[in-house]
């Protein structure tokens, strides 16, 4: 893989910490590279005592499978938000589109990220993509996935 020319989305909403790139690759060699320096970044604040059973789990199956999987992901529990790796059905084939956050230093990988000047997520529908969830290592469309989050943070609430 080869040096970084990361492509940050241009958004109205200020101070947002959003960003999207194009990388050439696989999306479980991506997941891979991004899982990593993601839990470098989850130890520079926490130890490895405050890993949850779901974080646990994925971290296996990431290092087991990243080599064969080539299905769209979510990592859930990147800062602000959600990551998301996937086939976007605009690109050529062997590219694959990241929405994440930049409050991890993706500089830091090695994965061969594209510079290009269309945000290609803005005139797709994630709605009805699949991704494979990685909290619950379920398959489900986005929107379902969303779905779900509001509703566990509305039980976190209540209870």
């Amino acid at each position: 893989m080869g040096r970084i020319n990361m492509k940050y989305k241009k958004c109205f909403v200020t101070n947002s910490s959003s960003t999207s790139f194009i990388v050439k690759g696989k999306t479980g060699e991506i997941l891979k590279e991004m899982w990593d320096l993601y839990l470098k970044d989850f130890k520079c604040y926490f130890d490895e005592k405050n890993i949850n059973e779901a974080q646990f789990k994925a971290n296996e199956w990431v290092n087991k499978n990243y080599k064969t999987f080539n299905e769209n992901v979510i990592i859930p529990w990147t800062c602000n938000y959600e990551t998301l790796i996937f086939h976007n059905p605009k690109l050529e084939k062997e590219l694959v589109e990241v929405n994440t956050c930049n409050n991890i230093n993706w500089r830091d990988s090695s994965l061969d990220i594209i510079n290009i000047k269309n945000d290609y997520t803005d005139e797709i529908s994630l709605s009805d993509i699949e991704f494979l969830d990685l909290s619950d290592m379920k398959v489900k469309k986005f929107s379902k996935y969303i779905e779900d989050e509001l509703s566990s943070y509305k039980t976190s609430e209540n209870g």
